[in-house]
């Protein structure tokens, strides 16, 4: 036979406030707060910065691309893919171009 004896239960403790909670979780890390401040400085640092590193990443980019063409024309040329009159055309309408922004300049 069972009997529905109860059986005294433990004082429920008063719940603990959020504040205190977070204090706890505080003193368990070991450190204070403000010796995480030079990470957290820098992570923000980071985020700030990335934007301008990725456009010196592109502006990189363009620039070997460039030389990479230069270079790559010239060893064109220089193998005898690409005729001289080409060459002579493309350099000529160049120094005109140079010669008229020098002229309107006035250094000419």
């Amino acid at each position: 036979m069972t009997t529905n004896s109860q059986t005294p239960r433990p004082a429920k403790t008063p719940p603990r406030s959020s504040a205190r909670n977070d204090l706890d979780r505080i003193e368990a890390t070991g450190s204070p707060w403000w010796a995480q401040a030079p990470s957290v400085a820098m992570a923000c640092l980071t985020v700030a910065v990335t934007p301008f590193k990725l456009l010196a990443l592109v502006a990189d980019t363009a620039v070997s691309l460039c030389f990479l063409a230069v270079f790559g024309t010239v060893g064109l040329w220089y193998i005898g893919y690409i005729p001289d009159q080409t060459v002579a055309e493309v350099l000529g309408s160049v120094g005109q171009r140079l010669l008229g922004i020098l002229e309107g300049t006035g250094l000419l």
